[in-house]
């Protein structure tokens, strides 16, 4: 679905479970068409491969998913696209199982190759290749969202086409007309790790996806200054460089208090005033994965923090000294509503505007 401007994007899982507010930084798509495998940007280190158009309802609900069929011909069965100049990318693409229930993709690397192969039929990683660490998602339908980071620096193109069960991991074999996998969706992504599906019809710059930015005035929800508690929650993604954030009550980036994941995977409670960090201590540990659901507590009042994470034993803090003054609270986005985002689902968030007691937060949390 192409969410409109101020749309939220609350979305579910393929059994219909609400995972809730999505929250993403900006990407941009680079494949030139990513629902039109028969366009000749789709030519690079074609093999052994004819693509028959709109002929499966994709993941959107359109008669716009694509087959890809072998030919009867002794060789690789395959189509790719140049990436020549792009440094290194996630790759990922939606795939249905035809005749062949295994897709294999890779992007071409000196004489070496990094890449995964997909079991179709049960939705599992046959193997990865090099560095492409891989990941699949059910979407619904029959349908999976596979994905594989590349080392697209050194690369001319990504590859994508179906194998046979008996040659898993050798894509080298007598082709059967007819017979093969059906897609749609493909993306290429300057990152490592890929986000929500951006269509492309045709821009060879790439198709761009606005950041997401949700924020609350503080005046709108009956806030207390003086003390409070806020509980989230939610699912996202560490990636060793930035702070994402769950929840961020701001004044300007020197006065706040927020839940942040830091570097690695960990979540903590977090207060800054007059630009000082007063409270800075994790709560839970090893859980910015985008699998595990995270249950977060944070409380304040002056001289008293205290935080929770998944009904894990509450961490205080006495030091916290004066309290900041906050005008709006931002969800998924950090202090200055252009950065650090969380790049996962906001479940549900509640405000208590008191501090809760310690076994509350646990309560909570649990």
């Amino acid at each position: 679905f192409e969410h409109p401007n101020n749309f939220p994007r609350v979305e579910y899982d393929a059994d219909g479970n609400r995972l809730g507010l999505l929250v993403e930084e900006q990407r941009t798509n680079l494949i030139t068409y990513s629902e039109d495998f028969s366009d000749s940007s789709w030519n690079s280190n074609k093999q052994g491969i004819s693509v028959a158009v709109n002929v499966a309802v994709a993941p959107d609900g359109t008669l716009t998913a694509d087959k890809l069929n072998e030919t009867a011909t002794t060789n690789r069965h395959r189509i790719g696209f140049d990436i020549s100049s792009v440094g290194d990318a996630v790759f990922s693409f939606f795939a249905k199982a035809g005749e062949r229930t295994f897709v294999r993709t890779w992007a071409f690397v000196g004489g070496n190759t990094d890449g995964a192969e997909f079991n179709l039929s049960n939705g599992t990683i046959v193997r990865e290749h090099t560095s492409g660490a891989a990941t699949i998602k059910n979407v619904g339908n029959g349908w999976y969202r596979c994905s594989c980071i590349v080392d697209a620096a050194s690369a001319n193109s990504v590859v994508v086409g179906p194998v046979t069960e008996a040659v898993s991991g050798n894509d080298n074999y007598a082709g059967e007309a007819g017979k093969g996998i059906y897609i749609w969706g493909a993306q290429l992504e300057e990152a490592s790790f890929p986000t929500s599906y951006i269509k492309n019809e045709g821009t060879p710059s790439g198709a761009t996806r606005s950041a997401d930015v949700a924020s609350i005035p503080v005046a709108d929800f009956g806030y207390n200054q003086s003390a409070g508690t806020v509980f989230v929650e939610a699912k996202g993604i560490g990636d060793g460089v930035n702070f994402p954030r769950f929840v961020n009550f701001q004044d300007d980036s020197s006065n706040r208090w927020e839940l942040i994941g830091d570097t690695g995977l960990d979540v903590r409670m977090f207060q800054r005033f007059s630009a000082t960090s007063d409270v800075n201590s994790d709560i839970i540990l090893n859980v910015l994965d985008g699998q595990t659901n995270i249950k977060l507590a944070y409380a304040k009042a002056e001289n008293d923090a205290a935080g929770s994470g998944n009904g894990s034993a509450v961490v205080t803090d006495t030091s916290n000294g004066q309290l900041s003054s906050v005008d709006t609270l931002y969800i998924g986005v950090g202090s200055d509503g252009g950065t650090d985002f969380l790049t996962g689902h906001i479940k549900s968030i509640k405000y208590y505007p008191r501090r809760l007691t310690n076994a509350q937060l646990q309560d909570l949390t649990s």
